[in-house]
């Protein structure tokens, strides 16, 4: 089935509905957590709380019939069940991928700003944008994104296939085939990156889980 499929917009939204409380900026902190919610960082692992600070290289998970919301600032991240994201480990925290999303679905709310500054990395695609909303969703099938305000500019993980992606298309690498992108919308568009024909079969990249 493809990834496209499982993206159903409205459905998405009112699973993330609600307006989490802001933190101040710095660091990312814990500002919702439902049901069972855990994070994992040098101190070890522990139940997640609201204000729990997050560190470069903690790790965020959320069990099944769970959320959580990560909060800098004025931007949120809403984790939905099954989910795990680690903030950028300190080696990368001054680049412009700064959130791991293992497995899962979520919510990316980002401030804007003139330039590029925030990016999401995955096993599958990578997105970078200057400040927009929109959707990152991990299985063992693959990657999507869909973007529901602004526009995310998303790539396969060598950069070879990149394309800005807007309101109304969803972007989707299977985990089978990691250098080709396929965009759907109004039509249909395959974008696949240089090294796809030169390179041999391989396995492609399995998240730590997935649903």
């Amino acid at each position: 089935m493809r990834l496209v499929q499982r993206l159903i917009l409205p459905f998405l939204l009112l699973l993330f509905s609600g307006a989490p409380a802001l933190a101040q900026s710095g660091a990312w902190t814990v500002s919702e957590a439902k049901g069972v919610v855990t994070v994992i960082d040098s101190q070890g692992t522990r139940p997640a709380r609201v204000g729990t600070p997050l560190a470069p290289g903690a790790m965020v998970r959320t069990a099944a019939r769970a959320s959580a919301v990560l909060v800098r600032g004025k931007e949120f991240v809403t984790m939905r069940q099954n989910a795990q994201l680690r903030i950028a480990p300190a080696e990368r925290e001054r680049g412009i991928v700064q959130i791991l999303q293992d497995y899962g679905s979520a919510l990316f709310n980002i401030g804007k700003q003139p330039n590029p500054h925030f990016g999401v990395e995955t096993p599958y695609l990578a997105a970078v944008v200057k400040g927009t909303t929109f959707v990152i969703t991990v299985t063992r099938e693959g990657a999507s994104l869909q973007v529901t305000e602004g526009a995310v500019e998303t790539a396969t993980l060598d950069g070879g296939a990149v394309e800005m992606i807007r309101p109304g298309s969803v972007a989707m690498i299977s985990a089978a085939d990691p250098l080709r992108m396929v965009i759907e919308g109004e039509g249909r568009k395959v974008m696949d990156s240089p090294a796809r024909a030169a390179a041999p079969p391989a396995p492609a990249p399995t998240p730590a889980r997935g649903e």
